[in-house]
């Protein structure tokens, strides 16, 4: 039981996301930033919030992207380092 209700929350959480943004002021922020209307959705809106917040310096922000994106540090030095000082 718990597994399945576990699933029908990641399948809902999946739902979420994927509906168009509701609020008018944000639906057209999200646009004028050259996003195409059909991608305008809860999920672009998440990913923007992170991105913006990662810019201004929120390092746990910036750790979910580089997640995301799969780009971790390699041991030789490489990619991108992520200091956690929070």
């Amino acid at each position: 039981m718990a597994r399945r209700r576990k699933r029908s929350l990641k399948e809902a959480a999946d739902l979420y996301l994927s509906l168009p943004v509701a609020d008018r002021r944000r639906w057209n922020k999200i646009a004028r930033r050259h996003v195409d209307p059909e991608d305008v959705d809860n999920q672009m809106a998440m990913i923007i919030g992170l991105v913006e917040a990662a810019t201004k310096g929120d390092a746990r922000a910036a750790k979910v992207i580089v997640d995301l994106l799969g780009d971790t540090p390699s041991e030789d030095g490489g990619g991108v380092q992520i200091i956690d000082d929070l």
